[in-house]
C-alpha cells in the first residue's frame, strides 16, 4: 500500500488542500467514499481530538491523521493495487505527517489556513509536498535537504507568483 490521498482540513472540516496520488478511480474513492465516512466519524465524537490516529474507513482503506493546531493533515492509504517497493506502514505515514507539519511550518511559519494558502505554490505545486512525496511514497522528509532542494519563500517570490499566477 501507498499513501493515496492528502488533505489538510480547518477547524470546519473543510478542505484547505487535497493532494493525490493514485489514479483517478483511488482519488474519486477518496474523495467521494472515504473523507466523507471519515467526517461522519469525526462527527459521531463529542471532541475532535478524540479521533484514533488510524481509523479503518471503508473500501479497505485507512484514515491516518494528526491534528496540528486548528487544521487535520490526514492521509488516505488503500491496499488495493498495492505496487512492488510501495509498502507504506501507518507509524510511517504519522511519521511523514508529523515532518510534513514541521516542514510547512519551517518554510512559511506558523502554518494555518490562511498563511498555507498564501504560500500554495510553495507548499503545494512544484515544492514541498512534490519533494517529500513520490508517486505516495515518502521519499525526502529531512528539513535541510528539502531546503537545498526548495528555496526558501521570500516577498519577491510570492509578488512574483500572485502577478504571474506561476511559481
Amino acid at each position: 500500500m501507498a499513501i493515496d490521498s492528502l488533505f489538510v482540513l480547518n477547524s470546519a472540516n473543510k478542505t484547505v488542500l487535497e493532494k493525490h496520488w493514485r489514479d483517478d478511480q483511488t482519488t474519486k474513492k477518496a474523495t467521494s467514499i472515504v473523507l466523507p465516512a471519515f467526517l461522519r466519524y469525526l462527527d459521531s465524537l463529542p471532541h475532535k481530538k478524540e479521533a484514533v490516529p488510524v481509523w479503518l474507513g471503508p473500501a479497505g482503506t485507512a484514515c491516518i491523521h494528526v491534528q496540528r493546531n486548528d487544521l487535520m493533515y490526514l492521509c488516505t492509504v488503500s491496499s488495493e493495487g498495492g505496487r512492488a517497493g510501495s509498502d507504506v506502514g501507518p507509524l510511517q505515514v504519522l511519521d511523514f505527517l508529523d515532518r510534513l507539519v514541521e516542514n510547512v511550518t519551517e518554510y512559511i511559519g506558523n502554518a494555518t489556513e490562511i498563511t498555507i494558502k498564501e504560500n500554495f505554490t510553495t507548499v503545494y505545486e512544484a515544492s514541498i509536498l512534490s519533494e517529500m512525496m513520490d508517486n505516495g511514497n515518502p521519499i525526502t522528509t529531512d528539513i535541510a535537504l528539502l531546503k537545498s532542494l526548495v528555496p526558501m519563500p521570500n516577498l519577491v517570490n510570492r509578488v512574483i507568483e500572485n502577478v504571474t499566477g506561476m511559481g
